[in-house]
């Protein structure tokens, strides 16, 4: 592999490690127990703001992969929700009211969440089809990578300050690792606005037309499918991420040590995942790449059937990890095989839409269930486990509808 290609799937990869920074600090441990633990905000309080905020995202991203695509600049709109993004995130250490840091959580969060928009669809730009599962994969453990580091990084500020102390060094994080793959990214669009860029901006820029989202989701079957499966496994995925430590603490009874060493277990089982899945991939590049990733899924909710004994509920976050890793690797590469190329950032809109539905979906779902059976004590985790996994085997039988045939690589 040349040097310059190289150069560009590091820079590319580094935002998956910028995300997973924020991912972890933000969406998964220090906030979530800040405002869980620290602020004494109800589990299912949190779940909806998690739900609100996600809707406001999902409407953002079919437009925003649509002017990427007509623009062609898809590098300029990255900075601008990146450094918002970072900027709010800096702004939550700042607020002295927990509705203030509430209303900076959620427009950092919407921000970070358009972002993926971008960056996802510029993966076309690393090289042909036919090794784009392994780039995806390094991408993923990139990603984990930066959920390891940044557990050591911000350690020091957690200790001398809580959970409230890792929100600034979070933001510094996250733009700084950021930063080569936003130069990478305004230099390609550089190159091409000096190429081709048009003569005048495209009529409509700024119009929407929402009917779109679902003619575009239902262009072909095998499409639908794919849909159904991606909106269950996101669904799952959501109220994984969201409930993680919640879960480790207040079900499972883990301490603050062992909390970070099941994180550390399943972010390395996330980098095999990414990394194992991306090679079967390029050498299968067809769904069953994609139903080996639900199985493992069903798996994830049958060890955690038995969470009450902790060396189970440590194989099941360890699943977990591995299953999240293999699942952000392969659908955004299996997607590129039933989408034209011409369409490919509205289409990673349409499927960003999709799954901050889920994430509005996930967290008002685990919200009714906490809810409902809040006087039944530990029982109602059980009752959560068995509407994931049910979501989960809907998502599979959708797979399994989806023809066989292999898809001819490109490039």
């Amino acid at each position: 592999m040349r040097p310059g290609r190289v150069a560009e799937i590091s820079a590319w990869s580094l935002y998956d490690f910028a995300n997973t920074v924020y991912s972890l600090n933000i969406l998964s441990y220090h906030l979530p127990l800040w405002l869980t633990s620290d602020q004494k905000m109800p589990e299912w309080q949190f779940a909806l703001v998690m739900g609100v905020v996600s809707c406001v995202a999902a409407f953002a991203m079919p437009f925003l992969g649509r002017l990427s695509d007509r623009l062609g600049v898809p590098g300029f709109l990255l900075v601008g929700v990146t450094v918002l993004s970072a900027g709010f995130t800096a702004l939550i250490a700042a607020a002295d009211t927990l509705a203030l840091a509430l209303v900076f959580f959620c427009l950092s969060n919407i921000f970070y969440q358009c972002a993926q928009v971008l960056y996802n669809a510029q993966i076309t730009r690393l090289g042909g089809k036919s090794e784009l599962g392994f780039v995806s994969g390094i991408g993923v453990s990139a990603g984990y990578m930066g959920s390891l580091v940044s557990l050591f990084l911000t350690r020091p500020f957690f200790r001398h300050g809580g959970h409230a102390g890792t929100f600034l060094p979070t933001a510094v994080l996250f733009f700084v690792f950021a930063l080569p793959c936003l130069v990478w990214s305004v230099l390609r669009d550089v190159g091409w606005l000096r190429a081709s860029a048009p003569s005048k901006l495209p009529a409509g820029l700024f119009a929407y037309d929402w009917r779109r989202v679902g003619a575009l989701l239902g262009r072909t079957r095998d499409l639908a499918r794919f849909s159904v499966f991606s909106l269950m496994i996101l669904i799952v995925s959501s109220v994984l991420i969201m409930l993680m430590t919640v879960f480790s603490r207040n079900a499972a009874g883990l301490s603050e040590s062992e909390i970070e060493t099941m994180i550390i277990l399943s972010s390395l089982a996330g980098i095999a995942g990414a990394l194992s899945s991306g090679w079967w991939y390029d050498r299968e590049w067809s769904v069953r790449v994609v139903r080996g990733v639900g199985w493992c899924w069903i798996a994830v909710f049958v060890a955690n059937a038995f969470w009450r004994v902790k060396p189970c509920f440590f194989v099941a976050a360890t699943l977990g990890g591995f299953s999240l890793g293999s699942t952000w690797t392969v659908t955004r590469v299996y997607l590129l095989s039933l989408v034209p190329s011409a369409e490919l950032g509205e289409y990673y809109g349409v499927f960003g839409f999709l799954g901050r539905i889920a994430s509005l979906l996930g967290p008002f779902a685990a919200f009714s269930v906490l809810r409902l059976f809040s006087e039944s004590g530990r029982v109602k985790y059980d009752v959560l486990n068995v509407f994931l996994m049910t979501l989960a085997a809907v998502g599979l039988a959708a797979l399994y509808r989806i023809r066989t045939e292999e898809t001819p690589r490109e490039g």
